[in-house]
Protein backbone atom coordinates (compact mmCIF):
# COMPACT_ATOMS: atom_id res chain seq x y z
CA UNK A 1 0.00 0.00 0.00
CA UNK A 2 1.64 3.24 -0.66
CA UNK A 3 1.65 6.22 1.36
CA UNK A 4 -0.72 8.50 -0.85
CA UNK A 5 -3.42 5.43 -0.47
CA UNK A 6 -2.87 5.09 3.55
CA UNK A 7 -3.16 8.27 4.46
CA UNK A 8 -6.37 8.23 2.52
CA UNK A 9 -7.97 4.94 3.79
CA UNK A 10 -6.35 6.61 7.51
CA UNK A 11 -8.88 10.16 6.72
CA UNK A 12 -11.76 8.09 5.60
CA UNK A 13 -11.68 5.91 8.61
CA UNK A 14 -10.81 8.68 11.17
CA UNK A 15 -14.19 10.27 9.63
CA UNK A 16 -16.11 7.27 9.69
CA UNK A 17 -15.42 7.03 13.28
CA UNK A 18 -16.38 10.14 14.32
CA UNK A 19 -19.47 9.52 12.21
CA UNK A 20 -20.41 6.44 14.59
CA UNK A 21 -19.46 7.89 17.98
CA UNK A 22 -21.50 10.86 17.26
CA UNK A 23 -24.36 8.22 16.24
CA UNK A 24 -23.54 6.62 19.41
CA UNK A 25 -23.16 9.31 21.67
CA UNK A 26 -26.67 10.02 22.56
CA UNK A 27 -27.23 6.78 23.77
CA UNK A 28 -24.18 6.28 26.05
CA UNK A 29 -23.12 9.80 27.28
CA UNK A 30 -25.16 13.51 28.33
CA UNK A 31 -24.79 16.36 26.42
CA UNK A 32 -22.50 18.18 29.12
CA UNK A 33 -20.26 15.18 29.71
CA UNK A 34 -19.38 12.59 27.05
CA UNK A 35 -17.87 10.43 29.67
CA UNK A 36 -20.75 10.58 31.74
CA UNK A 37 -21.16 6.84 30.77
CA UNK A 38 -18.29 5.58 32.44
CA UNK A 39 -18.45 7.64 35.64
CA UNK A 40 -21.99 6.33 36.18
CA UNK A 41 -20.60 2.72 36.30
CA UNK A 42 -18.06 3.64 37.91
CA UNK A 43 -20.30 4.77 40.93
CA UNK A 44 -22.82 2.03 40.31
CA UNK A 45 -20.13 -0.36 41.38
CA UNK A 46 -17.63 1.62 43.02
CA UNK A 47 -14.38 1.79 41.01
CA UNK A 48 -12.81 3.87 38.66
CA UNK A 49 -14.20 5.53 35.75
CA UNK A 50 -10.77 4.26 33.87
CA UNK A 51 -11.74 0.61 34.97
CA UNK A 52 -15.05 0.72 33.15
CA UNK A 53 -13.19 2.42 30.06
CA UNK A 54 -10.60 -0.38 29.87
CA UNK A 55 -13.71 -2.92 30.43
CA UNK A 56 -15.68 -1.60 27.43
CA UNK A 57 -12.35 -1.34 25.40
CA UNK A 58 -11.17 -4.73 26.13
CA UNK A 59 -14.41 -6.50 24.97
CA UNK A 60 -13.47 -4.64 21.70
CA UNK A 61 -10.34 -5.84 21.70
CA UNK A 62 -11.22 -9.18 22.23
CA UNK A 63 -13.95 -9.23 19.19
CA UNK A 64 -10.76 -8.03 17.09
CA UNK A 65 -8.79 -10.98 18.08
CA UNK A 66 -11.23 -13.63 17.89
CA UNK A 67 -11.57 -11.86 14.26
CA UNK A 68 -7.88 -12.15 13.56
CA UNK A 69 -7.92 -15.88 15.03
CA UNK A 70 -10.55 -16.76 11.88
CA UNK A 71 -13.88 -16.35 13.68
CA UNK A 72 -17.03 -14.55 12.17
CA UNK A 73 -18.32 -11.76 13.89
CA UNK A 74 -22.16 -11.49 13.84
CA UNK A 75 -23.83 -8.55 15.00
CA UNK A 76 -21.29 -6.04 13.65
CA UNK A 77 -18.61 -5.71 10.59
CA UNK A 78 -14.88 -5.97 11.42
CA UNK A 79 -14.82 -2.28 10.42
CA UNK A 80 -17.12 -1.20 13.23
CA UNK A 81 -15.19 -2.78 15.37
CA UNK A 82 -12.18 -0.66 14.57
CA UNK A 83 -14.11 2.32 14.48
CA UNK A 84 -15.23 1.81 18.10
CA UNK A 85 -11.75 0.81 19.32
CA UNK A 86 -10.10 3.66 17.68
CA UNK A 87 -13.45 5.98 19.65
CA UNK A 88 -12.55 3.64 23.10
CA UNK A 89 -8.92 5.00 22.66
CA UNK A 90 -9.92 8.54 22.26
CA UNK A 91 -12.46 7.96 25.39
CA UNK A 92 -9.78 6.83 27.52
CA UNK A 93 -7.53 9.81 26.83
CA UNK A 94 -9.88 11.67 27.62
CA UNK A 95 -10.54 10.63 30.78
CA UNK A 96 -6.71 10.38 31.38
CA UNK A 97 -6.41 14.32 30.97
CA UNK A 98 -9.56 15.03 32.65
CA UNK A 99 -8.22 13.71 35.50
CA UNK A 100 -5.04 15.07 35.41
CA UNK A 101 -6.33 18.39 34.96
CA UNK A 102 -8.45 18.14 38.10
CA UNK A 103 -5.70 16.83 40.08
CA UNK A 104 -3.51 19.70 38.40
CA UNK A 105 -6.85 22.19 39.48
CA UNK A 106 -7.53 23.17 35.93
CA UNK A 107 -11.18 23.30 35.59
CA UNK A 108 -12.75 20.85 33.29
CA UNK A 109 -15.03 22.76 30.86
CA UNK A 110 -18.40 22.16 30.27
CA UNK A 111 -21.00 22.66 27.23
CA UNK A 112 -24.17 24.76 28.47
CA UNK A 113 -26.59 26.35 26.09
CA UNK A 114 -24.41 29.63 26.63
CA UNK A 115 -21.78 28.23 25.70
CA UNK A 116 -18.45 26.68 27.48
CA UNK A 117 -18.06 27.48 30.95
CA UNK A 118 -16.07 25.96 33.94
CA UNK A 119 -18.01 23.98 36.20
CA UNK A 120 -17.66 26.67 39.28
CA UNK A 121 -19.59 29.00 36.81
CA UNK A 122 -22.55 27.00 36.75
CA UNK A 123 -25.44 26.01 38.85
CA UNK A 124 -24.78 22.49 39.42
CA UNK A 125 -27.23 20.62 40.84
CA UNK A 126 -26.37 17.32 42.80
CA UNK A 127 -28.05 13.99 41.68
CA UNK A 128 -28.35 10.64 43.11
CA UNK A 129 -27.30 8.09 41.95
CA UNK A 130 -30.95 6.53 41.40
CA UNK A 131 -31.62 9.67 39.28
CA UNK A 132 -28.31 9.18 37.37
CA UNK A 133 -28.97 5.54 36.38
CA UNK A 134 -32.70 6.43 35.12
CA UNK A 135 -31.35 9.17 33.11
CA UNK A 136 -33.19 11.76 34.79
CA UNK A 137 -30.17 13.97 34.59
CA UNK A 138 -30.85 16.65 32.43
Amino acid sequence: MTREVYEQLIADFDKAAKEVCARKRADYAKEYDVLDNFKLVADLIGCDPKLVWAVFFAKHVVSACKFAGGQQLASESIDSRFHDLKNYVDLGYALVVEERNDANGNATEFITEQGVKPPAEQDVKEFTLLEKFLGRVK
